[in-house]
């Protein structure tokens, strides 16, 4: 069946506007599976400052470093001026 010639096709029909989106409800129970996985990062977190803590004392009693290259320089100075005894030098 075709259209006749002469007629004239319906105007399309506008679609209707989309409603403004809604915000979100919260939910209605609590979110303790956040809580807990916030709990065990907290506990995570304070273990590893306890052990930086721990490693900050240990350096603490250690000498400074411009002690030690002292007595390194101190010991290359020795070895360099006096000759190794079992090493013959050709005369």
């Amino acid at each position: 069946m075709a259209a006749a010639e002469g007629a004239v096709a319906p105007p399309p029909t506008a679609a209707p506007p989309p409603s403004p989106p809604r915000p979100k409800s919260p939910p209605g129970y609590p979110d303790l599976c956040g809580r807990r996985r916030l709990g065990a990062a907290v506990q995570v977190l304070d273990r590893e400052i306890a052990s930086l803590e721990a490693d900050l004392q240990s350096l603490e009693g250690l000498e400074s470093v411009s002690s030690c290259c002292q007595e390194y320089v101190r010991v290359n100075e020795f070895v360099g001026t006096n000759p190794d005894p079992f090493i013959h030098t050709q005369n």
